[in-house]
């Protein structure tokens, strides 16, 4: 790294950045296309509509940089408007690949890891705590299970009353 600025590597400086940039893209657009596959797989379809996304936005980001750093290519006027563009665009594919992969980190699962044991802690008192936690949410999510069944059932009841009530009643005639 130390002699990489010196005058016998600028030359080369400029082959090995373009290999680099490169490099990256064809990385990102294989990672975007594997999460855009398994996204698809496992049928989640937002998951495959964000891989999409921020494949755009990797492409605008390289057609950017090559047209800022290919000589001759634009005016040094408009130089100043794509650094900003460049910038923006730079930031933006990053913080969208990142919620991209922490979003398939959360929804996407390997198969046979769906129950995965907690891990125990050497503290006793860490495992009650983590024990009661985990009670807790188990009694609510049946409390909340228990309470949507029951919504359904009135639900349903209600509607099994509408079919068996006449579509049109009859009026009573006065006498």
């Amino acid at each position: 790294m130390l002699l990489w600025n010196m005058s016998f590597f600028n030359s080369a400086a400029t082959v090995f950045a373009w290999v680099e940039f490169a490099l990256i893209m064809v990385f990102h657009a294989a990672l975007l296309s594997a999460v855009k596959e398994i996204g698809m797989q496992v049928g989640l379809q937002k998951i495959s509509t964000a891989s999409i996304r921020n494949m755009i936005l990797v492409a605008l980001y390289a057609v950017t940089y090559a047209a800022y750093w290919i000589p001759g290519l634009i005016g040094d006027s408009a130089k100043g408007y794509l650094t900003l563009s460049i910038t923006l665009l730079n930031l933006g594919w990053i913080f969208c690949n990142l919620w991209l992969l922490m979003t398939c980190a959360k929804d996407i699962v390997a198969e046979g890891q769906e129950e995965i044991e907690p891990k125990r802690y050497k503290w006793e008192f860490l495992n009650r705590i983590g024990d009661r936690f985990e009670e807790n949410m188990k009694r609510a999510a049946e409390s909340n299970r228990d309470a949507i069944e029951e919504h359904l059932r009135k639900k349903r009841g209600q509607k099994t009353e509408l079919d068996s009530s006449p579509k049109h009643p009859k009026k009573k005639k006065k006498k």
